[in-house]
């Protein structure tokens, strides 16, 4: 993509208040090498070092971060907690039972480095 389209686009999305996802496909366009090669960057070692800093230079250039969503479709997990409770007195007061609960929760959590 030329610079005058890139900012025709990302002036667009501002003014619409959207935010532009980059994927790996625009990463590795950007860099000018097969998806592929950009998924084994830091895996491969028959991948050149002046490849893989080219593609690093794209990743900041681009301001790409992976898509945790995606990431966790692809692993078939969601590294997400749930859990339900039963209100059965008045929500307004506290409950201290669910207080430690959500607190040893979040510990555990930060222990794993799950992000809530």
């Amino acid at each position: 993509m030329d610079d005058e389209t890139r900012s025709r686009v990302v002036a667009s999305a501002e003014a619409l208040n959207y935010q532009l996802n980059i994927t790996i496909r625009d990463v590795a366009a950007y860099a000018g090498v097969s998806v592929t090669t950009f998924l084994f960057i830091n895996n491969n070692p028959l991948t050149k070092p002046a490849t893989r800093q080219h593609v690093r230079n794209a990743i900041r250039d681009l301001d790409y971060h992976p898509n945790t969503t995606a990431r966790n479709l692809k692993a078939n997990e969601t590294r997400m907690i749930g859990y339900s409770w039963h209100v059965a007195e008045d929500p307004i007061l506290r409950n201290p039972l669910l207080d430690l609960f959500l607190y040893e929760l979040a510990q555990c959590a930060n222990r794993r480095a799950i992000t809530f």
